[in-house]
């Protein structure tokens, strides 16, 4: 019975050992996402969410920058094998266009470049079941399988999980698969975009907004030489 208790402990240790969790709650920021509001974009932290929206398009700005946005380095080593879950709520139907950036560094920089050219992977979604784009550029436009809420559901939870080992990545979108692949992915930083809405969806003028609930970075401990 001791040695069953010894071995239980040994895999209880090294379990732990090979699984270190870090978690931003939203509830404060600690990774220091970029915050700042005018009357054409807002984020904010609101009710242990982060807040992302864009309210109206400036004719002076470019496509880029009539995004409202904010990046964050993260605590990771992009080299090494991770898991990433991104939980996150899309407030209306009609006004879910966005974009999850991950795997990029540009603007995560002090010196953010405003061109909008950045390399990256990315999600680009419209509605919670409707990816427009996935990948490094790649055209992807595909409807996702299973059953979704009204479209006047108030609010819409979504869980996007990456899943990195080695040169292979899997995502996953509300436990379907939507990519599996070799991806070079080296980078720290992730972002979200939203753009204000555009031709007739501002007829519902619901704003154009994403609401950021926690993210969860899953990494083995980094080792010793």
């Amino acid at each position: 019975m001791k040695h069953i208790s010894f071995i239980f402990t040994v895999l209880l240790v090294c379990s732990s050992a090979f699984a270190q969790k870090r978690v931003e709650s939203m509830d404060e920021n600690r990774w220091n996402w970029k915050e700042g509001s005018d009357k054409y974009q807002s984020v904010s932290f609101e009710d242990g969410y982060l807040v992302v929206t864009a309210l109206k398009n400036n004719k002076k700005y470019t496509d880029y920058q009539n995004h409202a946005k904010t990046f964050a380095r993260l605590p990771i080593r992009p080299n090494d094998d991770y898991k990433l879950t991104i939980k996150y709520v899309v407030p209306n139907y009609y006004n879910s266009w966005y974009t999850i950036c991950f795997n990029t560094n540009k603007q995560c920089l002090d010196d953010e470049d405003e061109s909008g050219n950045f390399s990256t992977y990315y999600l680009q979604m419209f509605g919670p079941n409707w990816v427009l784009n996935i990948g490094d550029g790649q055209k992807h436009s595909e409807k996702l399988q299973g059953k979704v809420k009204s479209k006047e559901a108030k609010d819409y939870p979504m869980e996007l999980f990456i899943n990195k080992k080695h040169n292979k990545v899997e995502i996953e979108l509300n436990g379907i698969q939507i990519f599996k692949g070799e991806c070079t992915m080296t980078e720290p930083c992730i972002g979200f975009m939203v753009p204000a809405l555009p031709g007739i969806l501002k007829l519902y003028k619901f704003g154009s907004t994403l609401k950021i609930d926690e993210i969860i970075i899953e990494q083995a401990e980094e080792q010793d030489d």
